[in-house]
Parts: C-alpha cells; structure tokens; sequence
C-alpha cells in the first residue's frame, strides 16, 4: 500500500463546491459520514456438487478509531459513469490536516439510487485489507439532503432508463471518496499493451 499517512477514516465531513446549485449560484454542500448497509450478494452456480457456505467473516479492522477531519473539495470534470453514479476528479481546495494525500475521485449517485453507492461502500469496508493493492483506497462514504429549490448539477444528465423504476429517497444524495486510478483503459481493442 502507498504510504499515506492519513487513514482512511479521517474524514467526518466532506465540502463539495460545484455540486449544487441554488437560482442558478453555486453553493458548497456539506456530507457527513454514513454508515454503510450489507452488500447484497448474488448466487453463482459453480456446478452440481458445489456448496456455498455463505460470507467469511471480516478480518479485524486496522484503522484507528473513525477521525474528525474535515475535507473541501472542488467537483472536477467526469472521468466516467454508470448506472449508479458519475465520477468526478476531485480539486483539493482546503483541510484542516497536515499529511499527504493521493489524488482523488468522487463517485456521485444518481438520484434515486444512494442505496447502491451505500452497499458499493460496504464491499470497500469489506475489502479494507487490500485496499491501495487491488482496489482503490476508499476514504469514506458521505450523505446530504438536498433542499428543495436546490439542483444536483450532476442529475442533469440522468437520462438512465431505470429512472422511472427507481424506489430511493430523492432527497438523499452519497458521495464515495476514492484515491484515483491510472487513465481510463479503452474497450474493445485488441491491443492490450496499455495495461501493463
């Protein structure tokens, strides 16, 4: 794991600056820390003779008892999307720590659809022992309400055909702060050598 001084559960509370919006000014929204709920996993059929035995438990956490750091941060441009969310580039802007820091992304929800970015957070919490290894380091999942009169500048384009179909609370937005990756790896090529 890269040496990064800071753990992974410093934050409590993460500004975001050019999330929201309010009669067309932006304006800074403050998430808290959340607490994620159990990933849901799916069966898969390994044969006729295979046992599933259920989830090993989790190892024991390293981390320190959860900090009180507080993190600002500019939304940068979107380095992707899915179906549950968008990812932005995050500027670091301002905080009240004095360690180093990966570069960082922020993974959005899409309305509707915080639950996913919550389980999403439970299989990080799950997978802390290789996080920086292989997966990305996770420094938290955030939540906000949004207020009415207010526009999640990220929403705008979520044109997702589930849309309809979606159950969550509208009212509740979630962030994942993750540590950046390497450049985005083109699909559909046969010339793999970008990987190594």
């Amino acid at each position: 794991m890269p040496d990064y001084i800071l753990s992974l559960n410093a934050f409590s509370e993460v500004i975001v600056h050019g999330l929201l919006l309010k009669d067309e000014a932006s304006i800074p929204l403050t998430f808290h820390r959340g607490v994620s709920r159990e990933g849901e996993l799916c069966e898969i059929p390994f044969g006729p003779d295979a046992v599933c035995r259920g989830i090993p438990p989790r190892p024991p956490s390293n981390l320190p008892p959860p900090g009180g750091e507080h993190l600002s941060i500019m939304l940068g441009e979107t380095l992707g999307s899915g179906r549950v969310g968008t990812v932005h580039r995050a500027i670091l802007l301002g905080h009240d720590y004095d360690t180093k820091l990966p570069p960082l992304v922020i993974k959005v929800s899409r309305q509707k659809l915080s639950e996913s970015i919550e389980q999403e957070a439970w299989f990080y919490e799950e997978l802390e022992h290789v996080q920086g290894i292989a997966v990305p380091l996770c420094y938290g999942f955030f939540q906000a309400r949004i207020e009415d009169g207010t526009e999640v500048t990220t929403w705008n384009d979520d044109k997702s055909y589930i849309k309809h179909k979606r159950q969550g609370d509208p009212t509740l937005l979630s962030i994942l702060l993750l540590e950046r990756l390497g450049e985005r790896i083109p699909m559909h090529q046969s010339d793999y050598s970008i990987i190594q």
